[in-house]
C-alpha cells in the first residue's frame, strides 16, 4: 500500500529500479521518520507456497511493516513472505548503562 497522492507521480520503471523511500524523498519531499515491523512464523497457504516454490504448509516468515513520515502519516504498508529454512533473524543487543549496585 502507498497513498494514492504520493504514488500517482511514480512510474513503473522508477519503482522497479529505485528504492521507494528514495523516490518519496526526492520526488515528493517526504521525510521517512520511523517504521513498525512485525515478524511472525506462519504456514504457507496455497498462493504463497506457489510463489515461493515451497510445499503448502511449509514454515515461512511473514514480515508486516508500516512506514511513517515525520508528520506520523502512514506512507507504506507491506507484507513480505520469506521461506523459513532460507532466512534467519539476527538481533544484536546492547546495554547502554551498567547496573548499579544498591
Amino acid at each position: 500500500y502507498l497513498p494514492f497522492d504520493l504514488g500517482k507521480s511514480l512510474t513503473v520503471d522508477e519503482v522497479s529500479n529505485t528504492p521507494i523511500y528514495t523516490l518519496l524523498t526526492q520526488k515528493e519531499g517526504v521525510t521517512i521518520e520511523h517504521a513498525n515491523q512485525r515478524i511472525s512464523a506462519v504456514r504457507a497457504n496455497g498462493e504463497i507456497a506457489d510463489l515461493l516454490e515451497v510445499p503448502r504448509g511449509s514454515p515461512v516468515l511473514l514480515v508486516k511493516r508500516i512506514t511513517y513520515s515525520e508528520e506520523d502519516r502512514p506512507l507504506e504498508y507491506i507484507e513480505l513472505y520469506y521461506p523459513g529454512e532460507q532466512h534467519e533473524l539476527i538481533v544484536e543487543l546492547h546495554r547502554n548503562t551498567p547496573i548499579q549496585s544498591l
